[in-house]
């Protein structure tokens, strides 16, 4: 039976009494705000700064109250940054073999001279048609391809990795930068994978695919115009639409102030050209409303007339924003991806199963996708436990995430308590840090695996000896879907 979805107003109106009598939160909530108030340079992260000096490469990460309000920062990069045992052995990684035949694309079948390797991340182009819009938008990608990939050996096909970024991120230095220093990229290329980074848009973007100014910045120097009569437009950078526009409960806003003691800065936000275009303004939006869906639809088939892919080893993940996205693709595309694997990346409260909770509806396709998610514990963005985020005009509620996955070993028909499996993980990343504990829902009749991994950090902190990339790759590498995977409807 279909679970009746939570309604996020009764959801928000119930925390917010909690609040109200619970002054020990307030004070925590108060002084993260204040701690915000202390780093207020953090706004922005613009692309990382890259440079070549003497055959390393010199990243700078900026940080940004979007996207980090830790270090993530990387000295220095050599072209081959892996150090010996930090990308999992051969001989402990997966196949998915257990799970049926590799699904190779069509251009499996004789070369068309369009596959090259690509060492360095390149950004390339499509267009996709939004229909509700009727537009179509130029939209980009950066992407990895290891020479395996292009000369396949008889039989052989590469597994495919999308991968999202962050709010006000972007593709290259999403490839360049965290998926170096996490580990993801060496370790995806040491095994054959092909690596695509999506960009999401910006105003900028969103305004000129509908051939309308730019909003220019105010007197008061704000990147923000408010019109006499109607919703602000400001520029909170590049991100994902992930099916919340319009919805004004999933934030705290002006209505919410009297169930605090003391006044709290409501949550900054953006209805962005295509939002009002749709009619899907709401007190919440921060990204555009442009379809994203029909984004990774389309880069699919692109991707697989393109390439040799295995389809059954299509996997997905994100940062942030992004892992909110890989979260939202999952339930809008079933029957696509073998295995998911994001990173301090939440769905919003009343949205952890879907909005219409997909992920229940669609069970007979959801039950061969895999999960491992990361997470952060001194998160003050997106907080593991779920809630109101404490940060200061960053007020959006969270779903926690034991209930994220408990949502998924429902799928699985695992057991609802999760293990400590932290010793099994270890054996296959030996470079685990001290602090990092995973945990496994057991017993799957699925014969897929629900698992999640924390670690001592604060929100855009990336886990130690880059453990992720070895980790996520251990795991996803296990898995392959079993039923065909259509990508051309």
């Amino acid at each position: 039976e279909l679970p009746n979805r939570p309604k996020q107003g009764c959801l928000k109106a119930a925390y917010l009494r909690g609040l109200a009598v619970a002054p020990a939160l307030i004070v925590v909530v108060v002084m993260a705000s204040c701690l915000i108030m202390v780093q207020r340079g953090f706004f922005r992260i613009p692309a990382a700064a890259i440079s070549e000096d003497d055959g390393h490469r010199v990243a700078t990460v900026p940080t940004s109250r979007f996207t980090s309000l830790a270090s993530t920062s990387v000295s220095t990069l050599h072209d081959n940054d892996t150090q010996p045992g930090d990308c999992p052995a051969l001989s402990v990684l997966g196949t998915g073999a257990e799970f049926g035949a590799p699904q190779p694309s069509d251009s499996c079948k004789a070369s068309n001279g369009l596959c090259k390797e690509v060492k360095k991340p390149v950004m390339e182009k499509i267009e996709v048609f939004d229909a509700e819009l009727g537009i179509t938008v130029t939209r980009r990608y950066a992407i990895l391809v290891p020479e395996s990939a292009c000369n396949p050996k008889p039989g052989e096909s590469a597994p495919l990795l999308l991968w999202f970024h962050g709010q006000t991120g972007d593709s290259i230095s999403e490839a360049n930068v965290f998926a170096r220093s996490s580990g993801l990229r060496s370790c995806s290329l040491e095994h054959g994978w092909i690596s695509v980074f999506p960009m999401g848009l910006g105003l900028a973007d969103d305004a000129e695919a509908l051939g309308v100014p730019v909003p220019a910045p105010s007197s008061k120097g704000k990147k923000a115009l408010r019109k006499a009569s109607g919703p602000p437009v400001t520029d909170m950078g590049t991100g994902w639409n992930v099916g919340v526009a319009g919805d004004s409960s999933t934030c705290l806003t002006e209505l919410d102030q009297s169930s605090f003691p003391q006044p709290i800065k409501p949550t900054e936000y953006s209805c962005y050209p295509s939002c009002q275009a749709k009619g899907q303004c709401g007190r919440c939006n921060w990204s555009t409303c442009h379809d994203d869906i029909a984004f990774v639809k389309t880069l699919l088939k692109h991707l697989q007339q393109k390439y040799c892919i295995d389809r059954s080893r299509i996997y997905l993940g994100g940062t942030s924003n992004g892992g909110m996205f890989a979260h939202y693709v999952s339930q809008a595309i079933p029957g696509v991806f073998a295995a998911m694997s994001p990173l301090y990346g939440l769905p919003l409260l009343g949205y952890g199963a879907g909005k219409h909770g997909e992920i229940f509806r669609h069970r007979a396709m959801n039950i061969e996708t895999a999960i491992l998610a990361f997470h952060d514990r001194q998160d003050r963005i997106i907080p593991l436990h779920g809630g109101l985020s404490p940060m200061e005009g960053w007020g959006w509620y969270y779903t926690p995430l034991n209930e994220v996955m408990s949502h998924w070993a429902t799928v699985h028909d695992c057991d609802q308590e999760p293990v400590d499996i932290t010793h099994i993980v270890k054996a296959s990343c030996p470079h685990i840090p001290t602090a990092a504990s995973c945990h496994e829902h057991l017993n799957c009749r699925t014969r897929r695996r629900v698992l999640f991994c924390t670690y001592d950090g604060q929100h855009g902190s990336i886990p130690e000896n880059q453990f992720f990339g070895c980790a996520s790759v251990w795991f996803l590498n296990q898995f392959r879907r079993t039923s065909p995977v259509i990508l051309d409807d």
